[in-house]
This record gives C-alpha cells, structure tokens and sequence, in this order.
C-alpha cells in the first residue's frame, strides 16, 4: 500500500502551514487505467481502502478534468482511525460531486475526460499523521449483475401482471 506522512524536511513535526495534500494519479496523454473516457468504458465508480492513524478534518475523492479547468470533488464519510476503511464510491452526480457552480451535464461531460482521480486529505491536527491507500481501482459493473437487475425488473413485472389478472377475475 501507500503510505503518507506528513512531516517536516526534518523528519520532524509537519509543518502547521501544510493543511492538506492530494495524492492522485497522472499520465500525459491521459491513456492509463485512472484516466480518459470513464463513460465511454463504462466505468461505474472507484473503490478502495484508506487508513488514518489520526482523524483527519476532511478526506475528499477528487478528479481533474485538465481541457476546462474542473476539479470534482466528493466528500467522504470520516473514516474510523487505526484501521483500514473499505469506499465504493459510484460516479453519480446525486451523490453530491461538486464544482463550483458545476452542472450534471457537466459533470457527465467531465467524466468523458479524466485527467488524474486521487484523494485530498485535509489534515486534522498540527502532530504527526499518517495514512494509507491500498487496492485503488476503478470498477466497472460486470455483465453478470446487468442480467441480474434485468431479471429482477423482468420478474416484479410479471408479479404485477398476475396481480393484474387475480384482481380482475
């Protein structure tokens, strides 16, 4: 995994000016696997585990989209400190992704253009602090659970249809 701690040069206590750090991935062009078209591969969101061995006062999931200037952000839920904490977090808009003045359109649009996805951690304290990222990866639904959401609608109907039936008979 990685690990993160925020220290001076020193080895020393960190610096109280540095608030907070992103750690995030790039390529120039953007052709890895956290960046490019996330709609055109039907990436679905990103998961991951995160450790802390202090509370931090926010950790966001962030995502720059470079031809506009945009910078998405996701605030997450507080992590537990001293054990790794498990996200799945989806690619939708009504979960609370934010940009200034930002748009579901644009955010749509956006995430046909991803530059670099990565975490903003905003520190808590002044002390020492450490944290971890471990098995960060982009998901995709499989087509396995695509049949098996098809089958459960495909399956309500045909409840509500023999209810239909009963009911007039």
């Amino acid at each position: 995994y990685l690990l993160i701690t925020f220290l001076d040069e020193g080895g020393g206590p960190p610096d109280p000016l540095l608030s907070q750090d992103t750690i995030y991935t790039a390529s120039s062009p953007a052709t890895n696997t956290f960046a490019g078209n996330y709609i055109g591969s039907n990436v679905a969101g990103a998961m991951f585990d995160f450790s802390n061995s202090a509370a931090p006062t926010r950790v966001d999931l962030v995502f720059n989209v470079a031809t506009n200037a945009r910078e998405w952000s996701l605030t997450l839920a507080a992590p537990v400190v001293n054990q790794w904490n498990h996200y799945v977090i989806p690619f939708a808009f009504s979960l609370g992704w934010s940009y200034p003045g930002g748009t579901e359109a644009e955010f749509l649009a956006d995430l046909q253009a991803v530059e670099w996805i990565g975490l903003t951690i905003v520190r808590g304290d002044i002390g020492q602090e450490s944290y971890g990222l471990d098995n960060f990866e982009l998901y995709v639904p499989e087509p396995a659970d695509y049949f098996m959401l098809a089958a459960g609608i495909l399956g309500i109907a045909l409840a509500l249809r023999k209810q239909r039936r009963i009911a007039a008979a």
